[in-house]
């Protein structure tokens, strides 16, 4: 479920998803693909105003079972936080105590909707 609180804004305006599918790596399930991110005018003009957006991304797998409901076997969450720094000119994405810097917003918003890479369940 994708729930996005943005002055009125509804969720298909501002993302758009892209093929995303689950790959294994490793001991590990990723994810690859994700969201085409995009933010109206008075969003971007917030932004760099100084309002930081906090983006969370959910994931949660389930095994159905033909008389009862389904299983759940895995859920991850993560949290992506994206701001502008006006003394740098620059727009940052922080994800735990990963961040990252990026001269246009473009480039942020790309990284921020890419799901690929994230480890969302394990092999066994």
């Amino acid at each position: 479920m994708l729930v996005v609180c943005a002055a009125g804004i509804q969720a298909r305006e501002l993302l758009r998803p892209n093929d995303v599918t689950l790959q294994l790596r490793g001991d590990d399930y990723v994810l690859v693909g994700g969201f085409t991110v995009t933010l109206t005018s008075t969003l971007e003009d917030a932004l760099q105003k100084g309002i930081d957006f906090t983006f969370t991304q959910d994931f949660e797998a389930e095994r159905p079972r033909e008389f009862w409901f389904a299983e759940g076997i895995a859920v991850a969450h993560r949290t992506r936080e994206l701001s502008y720094n006006a003394l740098l000119r620059q727009y940052q994405l922080q994800t735990g105590d990963d961040r990252q810097s990026f001269d246009t917003l473009p480039d942020a918003l790309q990284t921020l909707g890419d799901l690929t890479g994230w480890a969302v369940l394990d092999k066994n």
